[in-house]
């Protein structure tokens, strides 16, 4: 993971299959979620 001004970016050291890389995005958008709720507490 690099973080930079303008957003952060994660980055795959190793070969993954595109379902695993569709599974993380969609776990991201969940966290995210989960995320902007705490922070609104």
């Amino acid at each position: 993971m690099s973080h930079a001004k303008s957003g952060s970016k994660l980055a795959f050291n190793k070969s993954v299959p595109a379902g695993f890389v569709d599974f993380v995005a969609a776990q991201i958008e969940a966290l995210h979620d989960q995320f902007v709720q705490r922070n609104r507490q």
